[in-house]
């Protein structure tokens, strides 16, 4: 069960209204403390998510078991199942992750972001840069604890992906956390400049080319 330091700050998580905040409340309380951990854990990871991830954040917990663990939460109503993908699944509502997330510390968010970050690439192998804006995110989260490397790595492959299939603003954001974290490091300023230049940012009606004053201080 919940602490009463966890059901105050429940009750006082800003943003929420008084009525959903209180289903929400009831919700986690029943919770046991086991299942707390995995959703808590999981509202770091995102809206969706999957079993298998999960077991690899909670150490002492199995692929398995952690299944049951998440049909308390589905029957809670605090999780759904994804449909078409068998071991995924998703928050009832955002307000519900959020509630979660408002519990946590800053530096207890942080060190989970970084947890998730390196167990991602991980999971995924060979196959990490098809996942590169959700590890940009998570190492973006995590900077403090694991540094600039992978950061500016995954956001300039998720800038080049995003550019790719024309969704410029999101390739622009993406390639500018790249060129951010590149800070003095000189290698990386020089990857990333000719990178962001051959964003194709689209630019205001009227704007001269070149006139950009938003562009990073790295170009």
């Amino acid at each position: 069960m919940c602490s009463g330091e966890a059901r105050e700050q429940r009750r006082w998580t800003p943003g929420i209204p008084e009525g959903v905040r209180e289903v929400i409340g009831r919700r986690l309380d029943h919770l046991s403390a086991r299942c707390n951990q995995a959703v808590t854990v999981a509202a770091v990871v995102g809206k969706s998510f999957t079993g298998k991830l999960l077991s690899m954040l909670i150490y002492d917990i199995s692929e398995d078991r952690i299944i049951d663990v998440l049909e308390e939460a589905l029957a809670a109503r605090v999780l759904e199942e994804q449909p078409d993908a068998v071991g995924h699944y998703l928050f009832t509502h955002s307000l519900v992750q959020q509630t979660l997330l408002e519990e946590l510390t800053i530096t207890k968010r942080v060190r989970l972001h970084a947890r998730i970050a390196e167990a991602l690439e991980e999971l995924h192998g060979n196959e990490a840069g098809k996942h590169a804006a959700e590890l940009a995110g998570h190492f973006g989260q995590a900077e403090a604890v694991l540094g600039t490397e992978k950061l500016v790595h995954y956001s300039l492959l998720a800038g080049e992906q995003a550019l790719s299939i024309h969704a410029y603003e999101e390739g622009y954001g993406a390639l500018s956390a790249g060129c951010g974290g590149c800070g003095e490091q000189t290698h990386g300023l020089r990857v990333c400049r000719p990178r962001i230049r051959s964003g194709s940012r689209p630019r205001p009606s009227g704007q001269i080319a070149g006139s950009d004053s938003s562009s990073p201080e790295c170009i």
